[in-house]
């Protein structure tokens, strides 16, 4: 998170952010244990350095989204649903903010594409 705000952090340390769903470890340091491993498989033996700071429990707050579903033919619904009716947003593809940006910049992609703004295989 201290990348994208580099005042989430003091300087020279970073502030990182885990969403998780469907764990049912009511046990805060529990939890907190499971993601640092999970974490050390993914980021190496630097993790085990980082400091916990708070956990938030929201409930509901991603709708649920098995591994299953993650797959290529299961990427997203369709973007543009009318000639002038886009829809975006992590519901067309997968729960998460990337999600969401995503689909944004792809919907305004397809209206700058289809309303001739923006030429085929432009980037902008």
């Amino acid at each position: 998170m201290s990348d994208v705000a580099p005042d989430y952090a003091p300087v020279d340390q970073v502030l990182i952010s885990v969403s998780t769903q469907g764990l049912d470890i009511p046990d805060e340091a529990a939890l907190t244990e499971q993601i640092r491993q999970e974490l050390t498989g993914w980021f190496g033996e630097g993790v085990l350095a980082w400091r916990h700071l708070r956990t938030y429990s929201i409930p509901h707050a991603l709708p649920l989204y098995n591994p299953e579903q993650a797959g290529e033919d299961a990427l997203q619904k369709p973007l543009q649903l009318t000639p002038n009716l886009y829809q975006c947003g992590d519901q067309t593809a997968y729960p998460s903010l990337n999600a969401a940006m995503q689909t944004g910049r792809e919907v305004a992609e397809l209206i700058g594409k289809n309303s001739g703004v923006v030429k085929s295989g432009s980037s902008y």
